[in-house]
């Protein structure tokens, strides 16, 4: 085990271990979205292969730049999977206009899908979530602001929705972003149960790079100060120091904490801190966990005690109980 800062000088070395192989579960369909649920189960939406592009639309001005669009050009049919050992759940959605979706489900069998990008116009703002029963029939539309990074859903229907830079700040004719305060807890009927709050806190979020749920927790890692913060189940939030910049995903053992990723050269950096309870973090561990071969589709998250990586072809994990002399 070798201790490091900001870099990934260390020879401990590890991989993704494979969890559950996908391709045949998917049937030469395609993922455009991925996560994993609050249970620990797998849950993809996916579409018919090559009609993959059509969820990833960009406007483009010649001479200038692209712009990713707020919705689909074109309706697509879609299919919400939930794997475990094999897929527990399957349901169709015949028609779909999300663009560069994020997904995933609701305690009754239902589901969300939200657009990242949301334009404000005419005095309001896109519906960019919706919100389907289990059986892929639309409930209802809501708007959860643009720049959206991630969501995660709890097992009592909270909707954690984390904010990008663009999100943040403003833009797509947001002067008043839904996500200014770049972290916001929803309920299923669009209200803001919680936000983070920026003036009684030591820390802005100008960019949140991780988030992650264990159990009625939420733990997030964010530019620019890049602290670990804990939002526990009374909205209470308790920091720590950390030095390792842009990490991408966060995962959590007690108090032990996995920051994967960040800038290059560091994209498959692994550094697990022990959290003190004076705020501080101990490295304990630093190293390199590869990135597992794979076709097309590459999608890295982390929830609760593991990290995860979705391929087209397969669903790896590495969690704290997989280090080679058990846990760290």
């Amino acid at each position: 085990m070798t201790p490091i800062s900001d870099s990934t000088d260390s020879t401990t070395s590890l991989k993704f271990i494979p969890k559950v192989e996908l391709s045949g579960l998917l049937q030469k369909r395609k993922i455009i979205s991925a996560t994993v649920a609050h249970d620990g189960t797998l849950v993809l939406l996916v579409v018919s292969e090559g009609e993959e592009q059509v969820a990833f639309p960009v406007l483009e001005q010649p001479g200038w730049a692209t712009f990713p669009e707020t919705k689909s050009n074109e309706a697509y049919k879609a299919w919400l999977l939930r794997i475990r050992n094999g897929i527990e759940q399957e349901v169709e959605i015949s028609t779909m206009k999300s663009a560069y979706p994020r997904v995933d489900v609701l305690p009754d069998g239902g589901f969300i899908v939200v657009s990242c990008r949301c334009k404000f116009a005419d005095g309001k703002g896109e519906l960019n979530a919706c919100l389907y029963d289990a059986n892929g029939s639309l409930q209802k539309e809501l708007c959860f602001g643009d720049g959206i990074e991630d969501i995660a859903t709890t097992a009592d229907s909270r909707i954690w929705v984390s904010y990008f830079d663009e999100g943040v700040f403003g833009n797509y004719g947001w002067d008043d972003p839904i996500g200014y305060a770049g972290l916001n807890c929803f309920d299923t009927e669009g209200k803001i149960i919680w936000q983070y709050p920026l003036e009684d806190s030591p820390h802005s979020i100008d960019d949140c790079y991780a988030m992650t749920l264990n159990r009625d927790e939420v733990w997030t890692c964010f530019y620019s100060d890049f602290p670990i913060a804990r939002v526990d189940g009374n909205h209470q939030i308790k920091y720590w120091q950390n030095k390792v910049a842009g990490a991408r995903c966060i995962a959590i053992d007690r108090e032990l904490v996995m920051l994967y990723g960040g800038y290059q050269p560091d994209l498959e950096r692994l550094v697990v801190q022990k959290l003190q309870d004076d705020g501080s973090c101990d490295v304990v561990l630093g190293g390199t966990l590869a990135f597992p071969k794979h076709k097309d589709f590459l999608k890295f998250t982390g929830r609760a005690n593991a990290l995860h990586a979705i391929t087209d072809d397969c669903w790896y994990q590495f969690a704290s109980s997989d280090f080679p002399d058990g846990r760290v």
